[in-house]
């Protein structure tokens, strides 16, 4: 699993065919593509820092010297690095790689117990420690995993593997964004919708071949257009943070000269650290040897991050119900009644 590669430092790194290939599964595009500027521009900062670099060393040796000798390299350093993890992880979902998509989960998890997000980190600690144990408990399943079944192809294009949750959404977005769609819904009963539930799929399969009888599996992002695109917004990055963030200087936000406290340079050092060690713990005590159980309390850790020690409390959104939304709500609310009271009576006496 590569966590540090000079590949990845290189000034084209996401025209790259190692980060090329690597987009979709992060659900947004927006946010897939704002990460590839993102570790573009990093990247092109960090070799621009190379200048200094002693002759003797090799490259990933200066990398591991300078978070040693810089706050602000290893910050910045370490967030290069949390992209091209988020990126690996979509990568073993586009290339149907079973083994990277087990290893970059694996190593998200770490940042989940660091970040407080207590579900995320029990129950995907728990299904990445399944999918290890696969090849002992269900070789047959582990076979079709390593083959690719784990994800599903979105067309007969190349890199178009995403993840199953995906591809149930995807589906639903197709069928239900064609106009007048939702008009033919009988809404009113049960069983239809129950119906619908089971054509959906077929549906949007139908539409997508439709589509791809006049359309080019070609991915917009090999047209020119896109190219042009993004070297423009990488420029536009690049150009608007004033100091370069892999300097040997202290930590402190782009473009200003506020200085981080030493306290919080810590804390954004640890997310990087102490979520690994507790997400072992975690396997340790709970899935090997026992110790508690899986449900027991999380402890959350306090970290003096900058978000947390500059977040400003927005005023609370005044939400106005209108006669037509309260009778949507009393409506759906007398339909649901006798489900309700099915749903209580199996919280309390467990016989439904």
């Amino acid at each position: 699993f590569p966590t540090s590669s000079k590949i990845f430092y290189l000034k084209h790194i996401s025209r790259s065919d190692e980060v090329d290939r690597s987009t979709n599964s992060i659900r947004s595009t927006d946010d897939r593509y704002g990460r590839l500027i993102k570790l573009d521009a990093g990247c092109i900062y960090s070799q621009n820092a190379t200048t200094e670099m002693d002759e003797e060393l090799d490259f990933d040796s200066w990398v591991t010297q300078m978070k040693v000798q810089s706050d602000s390299f290893r910050f910045w350093a370490n967030i290069i690095d949390f992209q091209k993890l988020v990126l690996c992880f979509v990568r073993s979902l586009r290339e149907a790689d079973f083994h990277l998509f087990i290893a970059s989960l694996d190593k998200l998890c770490g940042f989940f117990f660091a970040l407080n997000h207590v579900h995320y980190a029990r129950w995907a600690t728990v299904f990445v420690n399944d999918l290890k144990l696969l090849q002992m408990t269900k070789p047959d399943l582990y076979a079709k995993f390593v083959a690719g079944l784990f994800v599903a192809k979105k067309s007969d294009g190349l890199y178009n593997n995403i993840g199953f949750d995906h591809f149930h959404e995807t589906n639903n977005k197709t069928v239900k964004s064609k106009k007048s769609y939702s008009d033919l819904f009988n809404k009113e009963k049960d069983d239809f919708l129950r119906k619908l539930e089971i054509v959906t799929p077929d549906i949007s399969s139908f539409l997508s071949q439709i589509q791809s009888s006049y359309s080019s599996n070609k991915s917009k992002e090999e047209s020119k257009t896109f190219t042009s695109k993004f070297v423009n917004d990488c420029i536009k990055l690049k150009q608007s943070i004033t100091t370069n963030p892999f300097d040997d200087t202290p930590l402190h936000k782009l473009n200003t000269a506020i200085i981080f406290s030493e306290e919080t340079v810590q804390a954004m050092n640890d997310v990087f650290v102490v979520g690994e060690k507790q997400k072992t713990t975690f396997i340790e005590d709970r899935l090997v040897f026992g110790k508690s159980d899986v449900m027991d309390t999380l402890t959350k850790n306090n970290l003096a991050l900058p978000s947390c020690c500059n977040a400003h409390k927005s005023a609370p959104v005044a939400r106005t119900l209108t006669s037509k939304t309260l009778i949507k709500l009393r409506e759906a609310a007398e339909k649901r009644k006798d489900l309700a009271l099915k749903v209580f009576e199996s919280d309390f006496t467990g016989r439904y």
